[in-house]
């Protein structure tokens, strides 16, 4: 690639203090990744400084792995192979800044006191903590409150206009969670809201008042709501002379709050002596804070500091706090400074207040960042994550103390991703939006047609217009051949939205997928791993332990948990005989995994826990659960990878726990999957896509309602009965952020956009609709931009292209549902259990047994093999192919002959068969029969005039005869399923990849009504275990 002059300087610049701009699509991540190794080659190679000593700080582990390959790969590519270099790479500092935090805790550990092998707890064990701590704490409030109705508890939470314990919970668990970001103390904040509430001193002269009100009334015209408030009997009374009362300022200050008279001036004037004497009145409510500090906060922060002691645990924000304290301490501060001789931070807009405090202190001695050694990059325009914790404002900050320190600003400009059309008027929009905190993006891409679309403009309109208009275009282009459903994607502001875009969806039979993220670190079956991994590392974690008992592997009730970590504390000697011998297990159990983790690796490890608690046969009871089969088989995929690192148990668990759910579940559908792709627009941040839909901009602003809010130069500020001036000014300044990060919000969405962009401005002229729509109207007389109108509707063809939708399958009901349901069933269930009873319902299937050391789960073997049918096209390279899916499914060299030999049988069965209209891959359905559900996936359908062709591939070393036996029933219900949707002339085969045999099978009215027998005797045999209560059902 080569670089842009601003991306060179970028490269070059490795002395001195640099900050880089860098705008959407502007290829950061190359410049990051050339410029740690021009450091390595120019300063630490050639002074023999250890690679260490060069900080490059990720969002993600998973980003700071990708860095570390692509350094690799960079090294592997020199002229020269530098073998020492790649050595080192093993040894780099990038990571993200949690794991450095780590790092530099574990190395100075005695001075904050702690254990080096501390544990990590995820968010969601803090946050169950926390919350124990809260009720707890709350609870007893709860009744010293009962007790005393006079208590100033009782007056607080009246004061605040709370009823129910539940909402009190909420006030204080989202107050905590924003606090934890500052790098200030309870005592500390307490201090600085006192010290704020008692600064304020009343300016109002009542005289004056009087005076000021009569000329104000004298101005106004007569129809206006403070007019005739001042002209009623009783004002008119207080304006001559008589006592203003508290209720007429307050009732007076509310109506010039509201006003929308033009004096503006004089009103504000006037607000502010209202506001001085409302402000000075808060001083009464002084000893409220006090209870707030002292019998709330204060000690839930107590309880939760002992607990997490006695556990050996901290958060993520401890890690901040205890690095933010070590680094108070001039000689080790020191000492960092001189291990650590470059940072280099990557998406540096996302960090917090703490974060930023901590990297200033490690790159500043006598002044302000002096070491003059910091990189840092971002786009200040892409800060989203205020609801995290990230400073909005941070870049900004960091940008003026490089410069004034001499430092050096780089902006880049050149945008890669997207069309000059989208670009232009995006800029246009933005530009005046923004104003001075935007650099217009130059295009590298210029089609020369209108790019910007606008859906269902104007009030006569709903969102779900918008949805209709989205549907229709995108059905007619993909049945013009204009375009494929995976260029699509649908970019939500909030996930309410679903309801008003999905009916056109549905209604046209559009493929779609819905991004859940995070997903795949924050699934039980990961956590329940984690966990378990956690205890083995360290048995006094009982956090960890309740996790593991209470999950998966043990599945306790609370009680039971109770017990145990009672008895584990010599609280109680009277254990039954169920937690005693659960107990003997998990230790004979962990002595087990820790020789495996010493003689043999993670990935070994981890197939030991999987097996000696027979994971995979518990999962198997549910056909839903081979999602979570391949959660675990990734995770194992991930241990495998780490083990070529030589990571260690600890290092594992810190990188796992690194992430903290950003990762996605192993799924068939991502973003680069042939479907319309449906999800909020944070999780698109990174992304590009060439069409994009981002809908009902109209949406009005979502505003912090908590009744307790923070500032880190105010303190605390509570919404009081009438004492709240405080709590208004907070909240102004919290507005005039969340409207900063609006901007920054639909900004990303609208780079996110390669090709063509569409605006959904229907409805009210509210929320971001009515900010740009000046805007729009100019680009649309200018032609810049389009209205785009609802397309006519195209027949439907006999089979819908790339028919796949994730959340909702194609649904036939041949009857009506019973009242009673089972789960969405699968045909292999009837198969099993015409082959082994009822009780294979409950079961682990047989030939799913093999040991997990030797080979590959069928599943996921069948899994791979689809991947490759459903992707492959005869004009791609089939080798390129196979290698792309191997290494997305992380499967071993070893074993690649296997599937070559797979690959090479499946592009046979292709070359043989006759001619064909069109075909469909990969084909889901439901179907409900006998007032159960059924899914399933066909593998192959082949259209030919009137005639269908059904094509199933098994890999098996069976005889023809047992496959015919096995899955003859399997056939016959997949023609159903199509003569059902198709009305076609039905012909059925398998493939048997393992040698290449063809099977007929055949298809007549006699085998249709056999089939539908078999289902039904297997219905009510099922029904009528389950409803009998057969305790091993769920």
């Amino acid at each position: 690639m080569k670089l842009t002059q601003e991306q060179e300087r970028a490269v070059s610049a490795i002395e001195g203090n640099v900050i880089v701009n860098a705008g959407a699509g502007t290829g950061k991540t190359e410049v990051l990744t050339r410029r740690y190794l021009k450091i390595i080659d120019e300063k630490i190679m050639n002074s023999k400084a250890p690679i260490e000593s060069v900080v490059a700080i990720t969002f993600t582990v998973k980003a700071a792995n990708e860095m570390k390959e692509r350094i690799r790969e960079m090294v592997l590519n020199k002229e020269e192979l530098d073998l020492e270099m790649i050595r080192e790479i093993e040894n780099s500092n990038i990571t993200t800044i949690h794991g450095f935090f780590s790092k530099i805790l574990r190395d100075y550990s005695y001075p904050v006191k702690i254990d080096p092998l501390f544990t990590v707890m995820e968010e969601r064990e803090s946050e169950e903590l926390l919350t124990k701590i809260s009720v707890e704490v709350l609870k007893e409030l709860q009744t010293e409150m009962e007790t005393d109705k006079s208590s100033l508890l009782v007056e607080l939470v009246e004061e605040l206009s709370i009823f129910h314990f539940s909402s009190l919970l909420e006030e204080i668990m989202g107050f905590y969670k924003e606090f934890r970001i500052y790098p200030i103390s309870l005592k500390t904040l307490k201090e600085k809201t006192l010290e704020n509430l008692n600064s304020y001193k009343n300016s109002l002269d009542l005289v004056d008042l009087r005076y000021e009100l009569e000329e104000l009334k004298a101005s106004l015209k007569k129809n206006t709501k403070i007019y005739k408030f001042l002209a009623k009997e009783e004002q008119e009374r207080i304006l001559q002379g008589e006592e203003i009362t508290d209720d007429f300022i307050k009732e007076i200050r509310d109506l010039l709050e509201t006003s929308t008279v033009k004096d503006r001036e004089h009103i504000d004037e006037i607000l502010e002596e209202l506001n001085s004497y409302f402000l000075s009145k808060e001083k009464e409510k002084i000893p409220l804070y006090e209870i707030l500090f002292d019998k709330i906060l204060i000690e839930i922060e107590r309880r939760y500091k002992d607990e997490k002691i006695k556990l050996g645990v901290m958060d993520f924000s401890d890690l901040e706090h205890l690095v933010y304290k070590l680094t108070e301490n001039e000689s080790i501060r020191k000492e960092l400074q001189n291990e650590y001789r470059y940072f280099m931070i990557d998406e540096y807009q996302d960090i917090n207040d703490i974060q930023k405090e901590i990297f200033y202190r490690l790159t500043s001695r006598k002044r302000k960042l002096d070491c003059n050694n910091l990189f840092v990059v971002g786009d200040p325009k892409q800060s989203i994550y205020g609801f995290r914790g990230a400073n909005i404002f941070v870049f900004e900050e960091t940008r003026k103390d490089i410069l004034e320190g001499g430092g050096e600003e780089i902006v880049f400009k050149d945008n890669f991703r997207s069309d000059k059309n989208i670009l232009d008027p995006v800029n246009k929009i933005f530009q005046r939006q923004m104003e001075e905190r935007f650099h217009p993006l130059q295009a590298h891409r210029d089609k020369k047609v209108v790019s910007l679309f606008t859906l269902a403009s104007g009030k006569d309109f709903s969102r779900s217009d918008e949805g209709e208009v989205m549907a229709s275009s995108i059905k007619e282009r993909v049945s013009h051949q204009d375009k494929a459903y995976g260029d699509y994607s649908v970019l939500l502001s909030a996930r309410t939205l679903l309801k008003e875009i999905l009916p056109g969806l549905k209604e046209r039979e559009i493929p779609y997928y819905i991004m859940k993220s995070p997903g795949f670190y924050r699934t039980d079956e990961i956590l329940d791993m984690i966990n378990i991994l956690k205890f083995i590392y360290n048995k006094d974690d009982e956090v960890s332990l309740t996790g593991v008992l209470n999950g998966l592997f043990y599945n306790l009730p609370l009680q039971e948990i109770q017990e145990l970590l009672n008895m584990r504390r010599g609280l109680s000697y009277n254990i039954s005989e169920k937690i005693m011998a659960v107990w003997d297990d998990l230790e004979e159990k962990r002595n087990g995994f820790l020789e495996t983790i010493h003689s043999k690796g993670l990935y070994y490890l981890l197939i030991d826990i999987l097996n000696k608690y027979e994971i995979f046969e518990k999962l198997n009871r549910d056909y839903s659960d081979y999602q979570r089969q391949g959660n675990l088989y990734k995770l194992l995929s991930i241990a495998r990878e780490a083990d070529e690192r030589y990571l260690t148990l600890e290092g594992f668990i810190t990188e796992l726990l690194g992430e903290k759910g950003e990762d996605l579940q192993m799924q068939v559908e991502d973003e680069q999957s042939p479907v319309v792709k449906i999800m909020t627009i944070h999780e698109s941040k990174g992304l590009g896509f060439d069409e994009v839909f981002v809908p009902a901009l109209n949406r009005k602003l979502l505003e912090n309602k908590s009744k307790i809010k923070l500032d880190k130069n105010f303190g605390i500020a509570m919404k009081l009965r009438d004492r709240d001036i405080r709590y208004k000014q907070i909240g102004q300044k919290e507005k005039e952020r969340l409207l900063i990060e609006r901007d920054n919000l639909y900004y990303v969405a609208m780079t996110r956009a390669k090709e063509n962009l569409y605006l959904g401005l229907s409805g009210n002229n509210s929320g971001y609709k009515k900010i740009i729509q000046e805007t729009i109207d100019e680009l649309t007389a200018e032609k810049q931009a389009y209205e785009l109108e609802i397309q006519e509707r195209t027949e439907n063809p006999e089979i819908p292209a790339e028919r796949k939708i994730v959340e909702e399958y194609p649904l036939i009901f041949t009857e009506a549902p019973k009242e009673f349901s089972l789960q969405a069933l699968s045909i292999t269930k009837v198969i099993d259990y015409l082959d082994k009873g009822i009780e294979s319902f409950f079961q682990k299937d047989k030939a799913d047994e093999e040991e997990f050391e030797l080979e590959m789960p069928s599943f996921l073997k069948g899994q791979i093999i689809h991947s490759f049918a459903e992707r492959y096209e005869k004009n791609l390279d089939s080798e390129v192919l196979l290698d792309e899916i191997l290494k997305e499914y992380n499967v071993d060299k070893k074993e690649r002959h296997l599937f070559s030999r797979y690959k090479d049988n499946f592009i046979e069965s292709l070359e043989r068969d006759g001619k064909y209209d069109k075909i469909q891959k990969e084909y889901p359905f439901m179907i409900s029969l006998k007032g159960q559900s059924f899914r399933g996936v066909i593998d192959r359908i082949e259209f030919s005039g009137e005639n269908l062709k059904i094509i199933d591939y098994k890999l098996s070393r069976q005889k023809k005869e047992s496959l015919m036996k096995r899955y003859k029933l399997q056939m016959v219900f997949y023609g159903y399923v199509c003569e059902k949707l198709f009305s076609k002339n039905i012909s059925l085969e398998i493939y048997n990849l393992e040698n290449r045999e063809k099977i007929p099978v055949s298809y007549n009215e006699r085998e249709k009504i056999k089939m539908l027998e078999q289902i039904d005797e297997f219905i009510k045999e099922v029904e009528k275990t389950v409803k009998g209560g057969a305790e091993n059902v769920r």
